[in-house]
């Protein structure tokens, strides 16, 4: 089946542009457990492909996968992701009961000179 228009959208659920409205950075927030004992720390197969595809719809090189934080997680886990673009993919554990903090912990891992957009309408993220 054809299809002119477009049906499935690849919106994250939180971009950072650059001066020139460009995508430098990609988040997805996560209400799942991180688990600190697995190699993969429990991130799902599914969620790697989530944030892959954004990484290379967007062509970003840094990608962000945000969790709550719990007993036994450092702040931050990084590692690479191969594909069309080689992004950085670094998981973070928030702390969701003291949300300065936590924000703190994610405003850290990105670009100081990029603005914070959520929820943007279609036309800016297609």
């Amino acid at each position: 089946m054809d299809i002119d228009k477009p049906v499935f959208q690849m919106k994250p659920d939180i971009a950072l542009l650059d001066q020139g409205h460009r995508v430098v950075v990609i988040a997805d927030a996560k209400w799942k457990l991180l688990d600190p004992q697995d190699a993969k720390l429990g991130v799902s197969q599914a969620d790697l492909y989530q944030i892959q595809g954004y990484a290379n719809r967007y062509g970003v090189k840094n990608v962000l996968l945000i969790y709550p934080a719990h007993s036994g997680l450092r702040p931050v886990y990084e590692m690479t992701l191969q594909g069309l673009h080689q992004s950085t993919l670094r998981v973070v554990a928030v702390d969701v009961v003291n949300t300065t903090l936590g924000w703190s912990t994610v405003s850290g891992e990105l670009n100081p000179s990029a603005s914070i957009h959520t929820n943007q309408p279609k036309s800016d993220l297609q």
